[in-house]
């Protein structure tokens, strides 16, 4: 696929495509929904989804939550701008949201795993990508195991995935120690505000 094609709008900034990345556990969902509250003027591109649906989560709002049939027929139509299969599920991001926000002039916040970003790099190198790290590995394995959403086995293999993980931030722009939610959400909005201003 051809980068992303972006138009100027009228509040004098430049739309980006921002992807916040970052290792299973480290906070990523808790950063996006504080910027859907204090920055509802930026467009949010949601995932697709084979895997089951967490406790609290909401379809078409969290994920696209699909059957492996509807992915892949969604997959067949080349609907998706970027997939992977991750922990024996397939994540994917619908292409036409994402192309038409853009076209609009709107700014595009993306959350996808290290895999997922590495892959948007090559398809929109135009891109901001921002990655999140957790303050250690062990508060990292606190945070998984708080959420109870994975086995011990389960949680092993995200935390050995995660350490390869954090070796890749060096594809990123920016990298963020995510120990305080608050002060995080306030960096990554200056960190858009300024890298989008003409």
């Amino acid at each position: 696929m051809n980068s992303l094609d972006t138009n100027s709008n009228d509040r004098g900034s430049v739309p980006r495509l921002i992807v916040i990345s970052g290792p299973s556990g480290v906070g990523k969902d808790s950063v996006i929904n504080s910027l859907r509250t204090l920055r509802p003027d930026w467009d949010f591109a949601i995932t697709a989804t084979t895997r089951n649906k967490r406790i609290a989560e909401v379809d078409s709002v969290d994920y696209y939550f699909m059957t492996n049939q509807e992915f892949m027929a969604t997959l067949d139509k080349e609907g998706f701008f970027e997939y992977a299969k991750v922990y024996d599920n397939w994540y994917g991001v619908p292409r036409r949201p994402i192309e038409e926000s853009l076209s609009k002039g709107n700014n595009v916040i993306l959350k996808v795993d290290v895999q997922g970003a590495r892959t948007i790099r090559g398809l929109a190198p135009e891109g901001l990508f921002i990655f999140l790290i957790p303050p250690s590995i062990e508060e990292l394995r606190n945070r998984l195991h708080a959420r109870s959403t994975e086995s011990n086995e389960e949680l092993q293999i995200r935390l050995l995935k995660a350490t390869d993980e954090i070796k890749e931030s060096a594809i990123f722009d920016y990298v963020i120690t995510n120990d305080d939610l608050q002060n995080v959400v306030k960096d990554i909005i200056s960190i858009i505000d300024k890298e989008t201003s003409i």
